[in-house]
């Protein structure tokens, strides 16, 4: 019988929002047009507030990463994201890869950087905030939006799923509650919040 791990990655296998790490790499990179794309991204951060539709400000902010250059894309991804990594969630993944667990990362991160961040941390399917050409399109993935992408997916390639032995990590129960509750085992990373059936984890 297959094991499933659901990780999320934002605060729970990095220290920091991986989009304010890439909004401060493109700041120091190029100033001139992040900070063109920076005032784009605050007025779509305050429509997205008004309408809770975060595609507006996540869309700003993705132009930032096509600023990047090829070279500067790889420094982000394989240098500067490594640097932002929790030493304890890496030594679970490595020990759940090698307990035969499937992992699946699953952010409302976008894509087109989520994908080959996950990758390279070993998860064998990585879920994210969709993109087509260079704008967001589906809804913001988080909450329910986790869910239904991930047994979508199980129906499409056939895989039975079983809750029993799976594992969920997440830093927010807020966020994640869903996700966290196809797991029979739900742990909460360097959160305060408490709750019945979930463990608490410090993870540095």
């Amino acid at each position: 019988m297959k094991k499933f791990a659901f990780f999320d990655f934002d605060k729970t296998i990095t220290c920091e929002h991986s989009i304010l790490s890439l909004i401060k790499y493109v700041f120091k990179t190029h100033p001139i047009q992040a900070l063109f794309y920076g005032m784009k991204a605050f007025f779509g951060l305050l429509l997205s507030l008004l309408t809770k539709d975060y595609r507006f400000s996540k869309n700003s902010v993705l132009q930032c990463y096509y600023l990047l250059s090829p070279e500067e894309k790889d420094f982000f991804l394989h240098d500067l994201m490594p640097r932002k990594y929790y030493q304890d969630a890496l030594k679970e993944i490595t020990s759940l890869k090698a307990k035969g667990y499937t992992l699946y990362l699953v952010s409302a991160s976008m894509e087109p950087y989520l994908i080959p961040l996950g990758e390279a941390l070993g998860f064998d399917h990585v879920f994210g905030t969709q993109v087509e050409g260079k704008s967001i399109v589906g809804a913001n993935h988080r909450q329910e939006e986790k869910v239904r992408r991930l047994k979508k997916f199980f129906e499409e390639e056939g895989i039975v799923f079983h809750k029993k032995d799976s594992v969920a990590y997440s830093d927010s129960y807020s966020a994640d509650e869903p996700m966290l509750n196809l797991a029979d085992h739900k742990f909460l990373i360097n959160s305060s919040f408490r709750k019945e059936g979930f463990t608490n984890l410090t993870w540095s």
